[in-house]
């Protein structure tokens, strides 16, 4: 199954975090005070959650910091491939799969929320050709003009 070749390979030894790592140590170092980051992905894997649990563990204390204002949870929109059983979690998706597929669910809906009262997005790796893709940008400009998403500044990073 495709879950179980994905775990295997972010296993490997030559899968690394350490761009995860220094951008929290940024958010730590860079940040104003009043500001507040979430991390919503639609990737499935979990490094970003791993390497975020990390180093909440070994910068403060196992407390997530204030400026993660999820206490450290990564929303995952397409599903993650993460051993447990997430009862509010998104239902697994592939970027082949029609965006119809896409189910509410608790986890979905904090972080479509989230992004829909943001006034910055960084964009990092999205493919915007995938019809997956497609279809959560679509859904975000529905609500352009009666949210802060309307005037929200998008930063997109190609990686």
């Amino acid at each position: 199954m495709i879950t179980d070749a994905l775990r295997a390979e972010m296993d490997q030894p030559s899968v690394h975090s350490r761009a995860y790592r220094h951008l929290m140590d940024l958010f730590f170092t860079k940040m104003k005070d009043n500001c507040h980051h979430r991390l919503i992905t639609t990737n499935w894997d979990h490094l970003l959650q791993r390497e975020v649990e990390r180093w909440i563990q070994h910068n403060s204390g196992g407390v997530a910091p204030r400026f993660l204002s999820t206490r450290g949870t990564v929303y995952h929109l397409n599903g993650t491939v993460e051993v447990g059983n997430f009862q509010n979690g998104s239902p697994f998706l592939l970027e082949t799969d029609s965006p119809i597929l896409r189910k509410r669910t608790y986890e979905a809906d904090q972080a479509f929320k989230f992004l829909q009262w943001s006034t910055l997005i960084v964009i990092v790796g999205m493919s915007f050709e995938c019809d997956m893709d497609k279809g959560l940008l679509a859904a975000l400009r529905v609500s352009k003009d009666n949210l802060p998403i309307g005037s929200t500044l998008f930063f997109v990073v190609e990686s």
